[in-house]
């Protein structure tokens, strides 16, 4: 069964083709005999039509049955492995066995670790990983095991003050051997609202200028606030032409700023064809996708995924996207 979620508007239905077409871009394979043992068929994805066409749901996701969900769940790894048949070889792991824990540049895989409970997490920018790692906080570091609410843990991205550590702080040895038997999951996002979301956490002030400053401070003084919208949407369309320039594989191999890679591709952040992946949720159905993964992953009964505030509204991504031509948004 092939299934995304719908949405209700025509925009998203094409940012969601935009995501599907995008997956083959975040893909790349390693040589190592546990993981996908896919071959290697082109430099340049050429990934057949049914793997990029977008998939449907019936109804939402909280409308269906388990064995529906599971059969959702499958389907999202079986389409990630099928895609590794397309995509260039990722050496990740190999460049493990060469590099010792203090050698290695964190950002290259951010995996984190459950050594407890056997649970390893790769972190997407944008993409609810502030909450995932408070999720995991609760589940490793004993002062929080009786907390209810993992909401209530602050600045979960001080990794050594929750005793919070990634893949690779940990030998080479003990790495190959969390990768090949522990539960490993991630969470995946629209990229067209992740772009938004990113441009408004981290771009919008040096897209927007001085200049930009200054006309919303104006604008606010004249209680005209909503009107600094059209000016900001401006803003965006020069960020989407600026990641269109950079070209697809901008900070390529994990080398990129704090800021650069909340819109860096998934591939290059998470490595998908280089692990063999136990679930793959998606921010769009997020309550259900984790509640599932906890409960698979064997902590359903410790921790639950906090609720919030989606960030970017519907209404707002189409109102920002509007005007850009579909050659744009193919391209971005």
């Amino acid at each position: 069964m092939k299934v995304i979620h719908r949405s209700s508007t025509g925009y998203l239905a094409a940012g969601l083709t935009i995501f599907t077409i995008s997956i083959g871009w975040f893909l790349s394979k390693p040589s190592t005999p546990w993981v996908l043992g896919v071959t290697k068929r082109s430099s340049s994805p050429d990934v057949p039509a049914e793997l990029r066409a977008p998939e449907i749901l019936a109804k939402p996701m909280e409308f269906l049955s388990d064995s529906v969900r599971a059969d959702i769940y499958q389907e999202r790894t079986d389409r990630v492995r099928e895609y590794c048949k397309y995509m260039p070889n990722d050496t990740i792991i190999a460049d493990m066995k060469m590099q010792e824990p203090d050698e290695v540049n964190e950002a290259d895989f951010p995996m984190v670790v459950d050594p407890i409970h056997k649970i390893l997490y790769c972190e997407l920018p944008k993409v609810g990983s502030s909450n995932w790692k408070r999720v995991l906080i609760k589940l490793t570091d004993p002062r929080f095991s009786d907390v209810r609410n993992v909401l209530s843990i602050r600045k979960p991205r001080k990794y050594d003050h929750y005793n919070l550590k990634k893949i690779n702080a940990y030998p080479y040895e003990e790495r190959i051997e969390m990768l090949r038997t522990y539960y490993k999951f991630t969470v995946v996002r629209d990229p067209i609202e992740r772009i938004l979301s990113a441009y408004k956490d981290k771009a919008h002030e040096e897209f927007r200028g001085k200049a930009g400053a200054k006309v919303q401070e104006l604008l606010k003084s004249q209680n005209r606030t909503k009107d600094f919208e059209e000016y900001d949407i401006e803003s965006f369309h020069a960020f989407v032409q600026y990641l269109i320039a950079r070209g697809p594989e901008a900070a390529a191999g994990g080398h990129y700023g704090v800021r650069v890679r909340h819109w860096t591709r998934f591939y290059d952040i998470c490595h998908f064809c280089a692990i063999d992946w136990d679930f793959i949720g998606k921010v769009e159905s997020i309550y259900e996708d984790a509640t599932w993964l906890l409960n698979e992953a064997g902590v359903g009964n410790l921790v639950s995924y906090p609720y919030f505030k989606k960030a970017t509204a519907t209404d707002t991504i189409k109102k920002y996207y509007q005007g850009l031509s579909k050659e744009t948004l193919s391209r971005l």
